[in-house]
C-alpha cells in the first residue's frame, strides 16, 4: 500500500508541481490564420462588375446604331433591276443609288446608263402616295466591296413607315439600294451618340466603385491583420520535472538472537 500511495503520488506530484511553478506551457499552433473581414465599407465588388458591365453594353449598342444610322448606305441590301425594294423608313431624307461600275472606276459615270426619274417610283404603302422625287446635282459615290453606286435622284419622308422603291430599268445598271443621305444620317445619329454617352459615364462610375472597393477591401484586410507576424514566437521549451524528494526509510529492527534474516525480507 505504501509503494502504491508513493507511486501514485509521485505520478501525481510533477504535474501538481508544474501548475505550482506557474510557468506556462506555449502551446503548437499550425500558424497564423487570416482572419475574416466582415462588414467592410465601400460598393459591393459584384455591384462595381454589373455596373461596369451594363456601361460597356450601352456604348457598345450605341455606337453600332449611330453607324448604322450614319453609314446606312454600307448595310442596306441592293436589290436587282428591275425590280423594288420595301422597307420601313423613319422621317428624313433618302437617296436612291445604282451600280455603276468597279470600286476602282474613279472617273465619273456615264449618266446616259443611270435611269431616268420616269423609272423610278416612290410609293407610301400606307396611304398608296406616290413621293415626289429630285433629280441630284452633285453626283455621291459610295463604294460596298468591289462595286461602285451613284445616286441618281432622292425624295423626303415627312411621315414614318412603309415604302416601296421601284425601279423599271433597262439600262446597264443593274443592282439598286436606297438610303438616307448622308447628312440626315449623321442628323439622325446624334441621339446614339448621346446614348453612347451616357454608356461610358456609367462604365466610369463601375471603374471608379471597382477601385475604390478594391482599396478599401484591402485596407480593411491589412487592419485586421496587423503587423507582421513578429510576436509569433517559437514554443517554449516546457520546463523540466523538479527533482524527487526521496523519503529515507528507518533501518529495520536487528533481528532476535537465533533468527536469520535473508537479504530479501522486508
Amino acid at each position: 500500500m505504501c509503494r502504491a500511495h508513493n507511486c501514485h503520488a509521485e505520478t501525481v506530484q510533477p504535474a501538481r508541481v508544474m501548475a505550482d511553478t506557474g510557468q506556462m506551457v506555449t502551446p503548437i499552433h499550425s500558424g497564423p490564420t487570416e482572419p475574416k473581414v466582415a462588414n467592410v465599407p465601400g460598393p459591393g465588388l459584384w455591384f462595381s462588375i454589373i455596373t461596369l458591365s451594363i456601361g460597356v453594353g450601352i456604348f457598345t449598342w450605341g455606337a453600332w446604331q449611330a453607324y448604322n444610322t450614319a453609314f446606312e448606305t454600307l448595310s442596306v441590301p441592293a436589290f436587282d433591276l428591275p425590280g423594288s425594294e420595301t422597307r420601313n423608313l423613319s422621317a428624313g431624307e433618302y437617296e436612291i443609288y445604282v451600280r455603276t461600275g468597279s470600286a476602282f472606276d474613279f472617273g465619273s459615270p456615264d449618266t446616259t446608263a443611270l435611269p431616268s426619274l420616269d423609272e423610278i417610283v416612290v410609293t407610301n404603302m400606307e396611304t398608296n402616295e406616290t413621293m415626289p422625287l429630285r433629280n441630284l446635282f452633285v453626283i455621291d459615290p459610295v463604294v460596298r466591296g468591289t462595286n461602285r453606286y451613284d445616286s441618281v435622284a432622292s425624295f423626303t419622308v415627312e411621315i414614318a413607315g412603309p415604302y416601296r422603291v421601284e425601279i423599271d430599268s433597262t439600262s446597264e445598271a443593274n443592282r439598286a439600294l436606297f438610303a438616307r443621305s448622308l447628312e440626315t444620317g449623321l442628323e439622325q445619329s446624334i441621339s446614339w451618340a448621346i446614348f453612347m454617352a451616357v454608356g461610358f459615364v456609367v462604365f466610369l462610375i463601375g471603374t471608379v466603385l471597382l477601385i475604390v472597393g478594391m482599396v478599401r477591401r484591402n485596407t480593411a484586410r491589412k487592419t485586421a491583420v496587423g503587423p507582421p507576424s513578429s510576436s509569433w514566437l517559437p514554443p517554449e521549451t516546457p520546463p523540466s520535472a523538479p527533482p524527487r524528494t526521496v523519503t529515507a526509510r528507518a533501518p529495520p529492527p536487528p533481528p532476535t538472537p537465533g533468527e536469520t534474516q535473508t537479504p530479501w525480507d522486508d
